[in-house]
């Protein structure tokens, strides 16, 4: 395996390349996957995520240097003060206090001027370069709290039974790092740059260009750091790659299953069959996606499945489920969901290696069932009298499908097309 330390998401693209190279033929590719040891793109984005919060660490300093000593606006404005608070009036002011009888005051039988125009110039903070410096500020207060609500998930647990193969040394790390950049924040919120400022309307996200965000050398490099990472979503890898990569895991665990290979299409669609499945993978879109075709092979129902790739951990960049699958779902290198539901509703994060492996669990599911119980009852959520319709039965209350078969011990079967548990 290669260092920890220099893992990156070309790394992993070029051992994926290598290996292609080294087996050109779909054939021998497949049937040597057992050999191939792929490096974790969760390590990859482990690695960048430390990275990043590191360049937020320094991003914080610059700012913490620009309330020190921040660009002002120096205004003229007029005010009306005692006289023997006004320094020095000119003409115009003296003519206009001699024309306003408002600011004078009867002493006896003498008017006696007690107030005056008078114009002061005054340090203005709240200039829109400061403004945005706000702004930068409260994003990456939103973010990390976005990453530690994320790697909270990480943490190892009990919860499901096992506990995932990600150790707990690496999301305290970066929990503890994202807990002092957040205190850091809290500092700067309690100064008196922020109160001042923050008092004002917020400005827009689309951020104007000026001199000082621009040429000023500190004020530039937050400028710089905000269009970098703060305008979009960061994507530190390609569909092209999670393509592959999913695709090397999806097919490392059908060697594990006993799938043999069988050929593969001009358009690229690979086929495979054991004992109970005939098994087609093909891909979707501009790599954006894989759809299974598995037909069980004692009824002859096919079932259909999309599996989305997602380049976001929030799976933000996935669009609305299309028809004609018997589920649609995404992956990114964290985890999987279902597209029709929330796209945050993992509550744990696993090994790439599980993720493929559940899915594939999910859809090559077969369990000894009585036919006589469970064509009247959903093996699923119970509900009474699913409906049938060519040997698929549906439930209307979980929107699970199923159909009877047998299993490899010859006995009287169920298998799932689509579940409708908890996802």
């Amino acid at each position: 395996m290669t260092n920890a330390a220099v893992v990156t998401a070309d790394v992993v693209e070029n051992q994926i390349a290598e290996y292609k190279k080294q087996y050109s033929a779909f054939k021998d590719y497949y049937a040597n996957l057992e050999k191939f040891n792929i490096e974790s793109l969760q390590e990859v984005a482990c690695q960048r995520d430390w990275v990043y919060l590191r360049k937020i660490s320094t991003i914080l300093h610059v700012i913490l240097s620009i309330v020190a000593h921040p660009h002002i606006n120096n205004k003229r404005e007029e005010i009306v003060t005692r006289i023997e608070q006004a320094k020095q009036l000119s003409n115009e002011d003296f003519t206009r206090v001699m024309q306003d009888g408002s600011l004078w005051k009867r002493y006896g039988v003498k008017m006696v001027p007690e107030n005056v125009y008078y114009y002061q110039h005054v340090d203005e903070l709240c200039i829109y370069e400061n403004q945005f410096i706000c702004l930068v500020v409260d994003l990456l207060l939103q973010e990390l709290n976005e990453y530690a609500n994320f790697y909270v998930k990480m943490l190892p647990s009990m919860k499901n039974g096992i506990l995932p193969r990600l150790d707990g040394k690496k999301p305290q790390r970066i929990l503890r790092y994202t807990d002092l950049l957040k205190r850091r924040i809290t500092y700067f919120k309690n100064t008196h740059f922020y109160k001042e400022v923050s008092q004002a309307k917020p400005i827009s996200r689309n951020v104007q260009r000026t001199n000082i965000l621009l040429k000023d050398n500190l004020y530039s490099r937050v400028y710089r750091f905000y269009r970098e990472f703060l305008g979009t979503e960061e994507r530190f890898i390609s569909y092209g790659l999670l393509s592959d990569y999913t695709k090397t895991l999806v097919l490392k665990d059908l060697l594990s299953r006993g799938f043999k290979f069988v050929k593969e299409s001009k358009q690229g669609e690979a086929y495979f069959e054991n004992k109970a499945f005939s098994l087609i993978i093909a891909p979707y879109g501009a790599k954006r996606g894989l759809v299974f075709s598995i037909t069980e092979k004692n009824t002859g129902v096919t079932a259909k499945h999309l599996l989305l790739l997602s380049l976001s951990a929030w799976f933000s960049d996935v669009e609305k489920a299309p028809a004609g699958y018997d589920t649609v779902e995404a992956v990114s290198e964290w985890a999987r969901v279902n597209v029709a539901k929330r796209a945050d509703d993992y509550e744990e994060i696993f090994t790439e290696e599980k993720i493929v492996g559940d899915y594939l669990d999910e859809k090559l599911c077969v369990a000894a069932a009585d036919i006589d119980v469970y064509d009247r009852y959903c093996p699923v959520c119970r509900d009474k009298t699913p409906l049938e319709e060519g040997g698929v039965y549906h439930c209307a209350r979980c929107s699970s499908r199923y159909a009877f078969t047998k299993n490899a011990e010859g006995e009287d079967s169920v298998w799932f097309i689509r579940l409708r548990r908890h996802r």
